[in-house]
């Protein structure tokens, strides 16, 4: 695999509310203090974001969005819940939950039309924290229940697997005193305690404190993956378990290996390989490490163990690299996989920048991979705190043998190759532009010579025209305006 080169252009900030292809849930993501990802309209955008002094997102994040159209419905960062303006929704009587961790705090899904519940964690053996849930109504913009106690006493892990039936949902979280495995029945607003598994044979941390970490599900449901961190080096392994999604019962598979200061792990979309992100020694180089779960035994995964390390060129054919350490991981609508990294990176004009990094095939063996490494360079982000923690804790069904998609991540140009044609016409204007996915959405405004507004669009789909076949003769203004740009063009009806 050749290295990738860094990609330093400028990603225009922009929020678009629709989208042309369904199923979008997952296409909008919050992160920081003030910023958000879109995946909608082919492109990877940035958008920012309305913030306030009591805003936290210094822990894991949700967000729902509207599976036809893309637009965010909603997002929480386990304290507030925003609605899809902005808006606080539970001010005055926030979630319980952590703050400021690597950890899991948050996770939610869909009970119903319009329904969803939220899970979120307080890991203390306090019996007023513990695991709470809280149902949000996105048609009313009303939380329904609020800070209802599922369990006291477990760790800030937890992970979603829906079963064979609409709305019904395995939730399994890990117990802080026993380390036991916790398997939960949610159907609807009903959640029920199904099985615990206990430490032997199962999870090999017996101390206290020493289960936080990561718990993650591989998105068809059939693996768990748990991750230990804890101050004792012995704890810190990544074991793997079977999954049955029919009894909600689990097999382990076995301990895959030891790894200081583990952060995350996630599957690929086809649930062949099993990716892990760590610290190690905090020297910032530590790689991203693959196992191949198509193999028979636990023996035969650890041996296909191998790794990556995200190197970029500082400065175009400078020879010169650097390695930065994977820590969050997330996959995104497009079936690609999302790295967050602690650190910034500089650029050629000496600013410092946040960075992601994408694996652009993450179904592939390790050596096969490809991935590009991309300086977020937004006023916005360079200091914008909770970058890393703040990353998405999605359920992995979303994203069960998702397609590959290629967005575009380039900066987007402005209206100035737009062009109208036929020029003058009587019926259709059509439109030309050199960038077709920069262009959509946009909205159109026509005005008559005399400055008065005649009436206006909005375009989602490429093969649409504007249709002028209404209108009298004569000369006409119309307004372009998008997410990077706005322009002016004149037209004349025949």
């Amino acid at each position: 695999m050749s290295l990738s080169r860094i990609f330093l252009g400028i990603i225009l900030i922009a929020f678009n509310s629709s989208s042309l292809i369904a199923q979008k849930e997952v296409s909008n993501w919050i992160v920081g203090e003030s910023i958000g990802f879109n995946f909608n309209n082919g492109r990877f955008d940035i958008f920012n974001r309305p913030t306030n002094p009591d805003q936290t997102l210094r822990s894991s994040t949700i967000s729902y969005s509207d599976p036809t159209t893309g637009e965010l419905l909603f997002f929480s960062d386990g304290k507030y819940l925003w609605n899809r303006d902005f808006g606080i929704v539970n001010r005055d009587n926030p979630f319980k939950s952590g703050v400021n961790s690597l950890n899991q705090t948050i996770i939610s899904t869909p009970i119903g039309n319009n329904e969803h519940i939220i899970f979120t964690i307080k890991q203390s053996l306090d019996q007023n924290d513990g695991a709470f849930y809280h149902i949000y109504n996105t048609e009313k913009n009303e939380l329904t229940s609020i800070n209802e106690k599922v369990v006291s006493g477990v760790a800030e892990k937890i992970t979603l697997i829906p079963k064979n039936k609409k709305y019904s949902y395995w939730l399994i979280m890990q117990d802080l005193l026993t380390s036991n495995l916790l398997i939960y029945s949610v159907e609807g607003k009903s959640i029920d305690l199904i099985n615990s598994y206990p430490l032997e044979g199962l999870i090999e941390q017996p101390e206290l404190n020493d289960n936080a970490g990561y718990l993650q599900s591989s998105p068809n449901g059939e693996f768990l993956v748990n991750l230990n961190y804890s101050e004792n080096p012995l704890y810190n392994i990544v074991e793997l378990f079977r999954f049955n999604k029919v009894l909600g019962e689990i097999v382990k598979i076995g301990t895959l290996g030891n790894y200081d200061f583990l952060f995350s792990a996630i599957f690929s979309p086809d649930n062949s390989k099993l990716f892990i992100t760590y610290g190690g020694d905090g020297s910032g180089t530590e790689p991203l490490i693959q196992y191949d779960l198509s193999v028979a035994s636990v023996d035969e995964i650890i041996r296909t163990r191998d790794s990556l390390k995200f190197e970029y060129e500082v400065f175009p054919e400078s020879d010169l690299f650097h390695t930065i350490t994977p820590t969050i991981l997330q996959t995104g609508y497009d079936g690609k996989i999302y790295n967050s990294f602690l650190g910034s990176i500089r650029g050629p004009n000496g600013a410092l920048n946040r960075t992601i990094a994408i694996i652009k095939n993450p179904n592939e063996k390790i050596q096969n991979i490809d991935f590009e490494i991309i300086a977020l360079k937004t006023e916005a982000i360079k200091t914008n705190i909770g970058f890393v923690e703040s990353f998405p804790q999605f359920p992995q069904y979303y994203f069960d043998n998702i397609p590959t998609k290629n967005l575009y991540y380039g900066e987007c140009p402005g209206l100035k190759s737009l062009v109208f044609y036929p020029n003058p016409t009587d019926d259709v204007l059509y439109l030309s532009y050199d960038n077709p996915v920069c262009l959509y959405p946009f909205e159109i405004e026509v005005f008559n010579s005399f400055g008065q507004l005649i009436t206006k669009f909005r375009y989602n789909k490429e093969d649409e025209g504007v249709s002028l076949s209404n209108f009298s003769s004569g000369l006409y203004f119309i307004l372009v305006r998008n997410n990077y740009d706005t322009i002016l063009r004149k037209v004349v009806v025949l």
